[in-house]
């Protein structure tokens, strides 16, 4: 809820993006170039609140493969 003034796909209300029992639900009809900000806002938003950076995590390999640099969640 607190992203949905920036990521509109992210209200609640809309339906658009649903996590329900650990399955994220994405409507079909929902554009990548929105879902893709607001999937890493949400990631960042829940990795503050846990007290975790991303670059502490044990990823390894997982940094050099090409999903991991598309996701561009390593911005300097």
């Amino acid at each position: 809820m607190a992203l949905s003034d920036e990521h509109p796909c992210l209200d609640p209300f809309a339906q658009e993006v649903v996590l329900t029992n650990g399955i994220l639900q994405v409507d079909p009809e929902l554009e990548l170039q929105e879902l893709r900000p607001a999937l890493s806002a949400a990631l960042r938003q829940m990795m503050n609140r846990a007290g975790v950076r991303l670059a502490d995590l044990p990823l390894g390999a997982l940094r050099q493969r090409p999903e991991w640099l598309a996701a561009e969640l390593e911005v300097s």
